[in-house]
């Protein structure tokens, strides 16, 4: 999705240069603050569901320090886990799973990894992977 916007930007510029009248509102630009235009970078969330649920900024607790906060910088919205996260224990953190199934890495990961454990995860990686592909 981010080729795509990108080379809507690149066709607009180019139609730009040649005297070509363009609308650069549907060729992967939007306007932003009704007086600025902001490339439209993708269409598409900027992860799965289930990993954005457990991404984390280095906010306090006690609140989102909007000026400082990496996940208002990347275009996400905090989470519960930008406040709990940082109550939890090391042990805590490396058993939280992620449940594979369902999501698109080339058809490669299909069963549950622990995030914890490397060597699971290329376990389930290569078990899951066609002859073909090896």
């Amino acid at each position: 999705a981010a080729a795509k916007y990108h080379s809507l930007r690149v066709y607009c510029q180019v139609q730009i240069w040649l005297g070509n009248p363009v609308d650069p509102l549907r060729l992967g630009w939007k306007l932003q603050d009704n007086e600025v235009f902001a490339p439209i970078k993708t269409d598409l969330p900027a992860a799965p569901s289930q990993l954005l649920k457990i991404i984390k900024c280095s906010c306090r607790i006690d609140g989102c320090d909007s000026e400082k906060c990496t996940c208002k910088k990347n275009g996400l919205e905090c989470t519960i886990a930008c406040r709990e996260l940082e109550r939890w224990t090391l042990e805590q953190v490396n058993n939280i799973e992620i449940d594979m199934r369902g999501i698109p890495f080339s058809g490669l990961c299909k069963q549950t990894a622990r995030a914890s454990d490397p060597a699971e995860i290329q376990q389930t990686i290569e078990e899951t992977t066609p002859e073909k592909a090896k």
